[in-house]
């Protein structure tokens, strides 16, 4: 190897995350690594012995690596264009040891370890799962979103197409969650230590909600941490991977008709309506989504893909889904508001819950005698009617009232 003019520091290597690699062939050639405290660092190879690998580092931005992308640069642009003058050295032997850094200065570089004038990209980069990392590092099972597609760039992303999409993944995972939970508190038995109903419920809302820990480069990459604070006992699922796996079947029903079935029979088919408007905003924004729960101390992971190509058949299957209901129900409340030639009303329920629609034919007669100072039990028949990615269509009739 060549001898390199400058002098030796200290680096924490240990605290550095693989993203993606650059350029590869037969091996890692370029790659982009992120330190604990978000820095991000380009690695160019640049020599070999019978020992070593030698790498130049140095630190850059995302939005320089979409200029390098977008062939706006080049290789040997960024490495002279760096604000800090110099770059680091160092060599990596067969055990992925990182020994001997040394700061060089750019005009000293060996112009054998410069890349050309002419060294735009032209290669197809991979990113990394590096949740195994990041899970550890957060002593927690973590969620990515990772979004890739129209106007999507590295480590960016737009706040108009951002502020649609986690709209509606919150209303799937919100929608879910309310499913999910009440299964398991149906099913709840008093622990040895204690644990209450009621203290079991909250403990599941924090562990089906989620945070947005941080977000990383490698295209537009979301990192989703429960909210709970419990660190589990590393020796069997709990309730966070039970959701997790649940919530990616969700996702992957989309891809099977009879999977949608089922998770509308436990979930309800207001969770497929959620899911279906997710999947028309991909449609509609251009972009493809990859879901990836990871728990490194159990050496769990679970995924879903729904690329750009497959959107359209997603919609397809979600299509073929229709949502019809007609059933009766019997509230207790107050009439709020009645029109005496059409029969229409508004009807508030005990719980707060607004009820609008049209008396009965056989009612219509008698519509005189209500009351808005009285409280009643009614019956009213439900109808909805839709196929999924419609808009949804609803009557409700009333079929009986009685004064309380």
């Amino acid at each position: 190897m060549k001898n390199l003019d400058g002098y030796n520091i200290p680096f924490d290597f240990d605290g550095l995350v693989q993203m993606s690699d650059l350029i590869y062939y037969d091996g890692p050639l370029l790659s982009h690594f992120v330190s604990r405290t978000g820095k991000d660092y380009l690695f160019y190879w640049v020599d070999i012995d019978e020992n070593f690998n030698r790498w130049m580092f140095f630190r850059v931005t995302p939005s320089v690596i979409q200029s390098y992308l977008d062939k706006k640069l080049s290789l040997r642009d960024i490495i002279y264009k760096l604000e800090e003058g110099f770059v680091t050295f160092v060599e990596i032997d067969d055990e992925a040891n990182f020994l001997n850094p040394k700061i060089v200065k750019i005009d000293s570089i060996p112009e054998d370890y410069l890349p050309s004038p002419q060294s735009y990209y032209c290669f197809e980069k991979y990113d990394y799962n590096c949740l195994d990392s990041v899970s550890k590092e957060l002593n927690s099972g973590v969620f990515e979103l990772h979004i890739e597609g129209k106007d999507v760039g590295y480590g960016s992303i737009s706040l108009g197409k951002l502020s649609k999409i986690l709209p509606q993944f919150e209303a799937m995972r919100k929608d879910m969650a309310t499913g999910f939970n009440k299964i398991l508190l149906g099913k709840f038995k008093k622990k040895e230590k204690g644990e209450t109903k009621k203290s079991y419920s909250n403990s599941l809302k924090e562990y089906t909600d989620f945070d947005i820990h941080y977000m990383m480069a490698g295209s537009a990459r979301i990192i989703l941490k429960p909210k709970s604070r419990y660190i589990a006992s590393c020796l069997s699922d709990d309730e966070r991977d039970l959701f997790a796996s649940e919530f990616i079947k969700v996702l992957n029903s989309g891809f099977k008709s009879e999977d949608v079935d089922k998770v509308s029979n436990t979930y309800g088919k207001n969770l497929i309506q959620k899911y279906t408007e997710f999947v028309d905003l991909l449609n509609e924004e251009q972009i493809g989504v990859q879901f990836t729960w990871c728990n490194a101390f159990l050496n769990k992971s679970y995924s879903s893909i729904i690329d750009k190509e497959q959107v359209a058949f997603v919609r397809s299957v979600l299509q073929r889904f229709v949502l019809n209901e007609d059933n009766n129900e019997e509230k207790e409340g107050y009439f709020t508001s009645l029109n005496v030639k059409t029969g229409s009303f508004t009807f508030e329920t005990e719980d707060m819950k607004t009820i609008e629609g049209k008396f009965d034919d056989s009612l219509m007669n008698n519509i005189h005698t209500v009351s808005f100072c009285s409280k009643y039990c009614v019956t009213i028949n439900c109808r909805r009617n839709a196929c999924v990615g419609s808009k949804v269509k609803k009557r409700n009739v009333l079929l009986a009232y009685t004064q309380v």
